[in-house]
C-alpha cells in the first residue's frame, strides 16, 4: 500500500494521535489541580500513543527513528508505574 498525503489511513491515524495528545493534557491538567481520575499509567500510555502514531505517518526518516524511541520510552515509563 503506497502512502500518499490523502490516504484514508493516514488521516485516522493522525486523527487517532491528536485524540491522544488531548487526552493526555486534560488528565495532566486533571492532575495539575488534584483531581485524580486515573492511573498515570494510562497518561503516559496516551503520550506514546501519539509519538506512534506520528512516526507512522512522517516521511523523513530521522523522524520516523526519533517517534519510534519516543514512542518505545513512553511506553516503558507508563510500564515502570505499574510496578
Amino acid at each position: 500500500m503506497k502512502w500518499n498525503e490523502n490516504a484514508f489511513a493516514r488521516k485516522i491515524i493522525s486523527v487517532i494521535g491528536y485524540i491522544s495528545i488531548a487526552a493526555y493534557l486534560i488528565l495532566s491538567a486533571l492532575e495539575l489541580f488534584d483531581i485524580q481520575s486515573v492511573h498515570k499509567t494510562v497518561a503516559h500510555v496516551l503520550m506514546g500513543v501519539f509519538f506512534l502514531s506520528q512516526s507512522l505517518i512522517a516521511e523523513n526518516r530521522k523522524k520516523k527513528i526519533w517517534g519510534y524511541t519516543l514512542a518505545a520510552g513512553w511506553f516503558v515509563l507508563s510500564v515502570m508505574y505499574c510496578f
